[in-house]
């Protein structure tokens, strides 16, 4: 919270312990064992709308999910976005997140 917003990962991959070892060793100060076993950090869910909501539970969000936005690049998972009330913005598959 320290910028004002928070991070969450809500992937359908079941590498799980891939993608935690991903994230700390890109960004430990920010993914920290605290952080990957909390609800902040969610895996092995196709079906993405219960993960975002434990997303947004961690962040004491789930009365304001118009608070969060769900980057994703498949459009195909805006249905769940849309179930959990948050708006999606569809990025740039092999891309993903960028600045520009």
């Amino acid at each position: 919270h320290r910028l004002g917003y928070g991070i969450a990962i809500a992937t359908a991959s079941c590498h799980t312990d891939y993608v935690k070892g991903f994230l700390a060793d890109m960004k430990p100060e920010i993914f920290t064992p605290e952080f990957l076993e909390s609800n902040a950090f969610q895996s092995c869910q196709k079906k993405k709308t219960g993960a975002l909501k434990c997303n947004l539970a961690h962040y004491g969000l789930l009365d304001k999910p118009d608070c969060a936005v769900f980057f994703d690049d498949s459009i195909s998972n805006e249905k769940y976005a849309d179930k959990a009330g948050i708006q999606m913005i569809e990025v740039q598959k092999g891309v993903g997140v960028t600045k520009d």
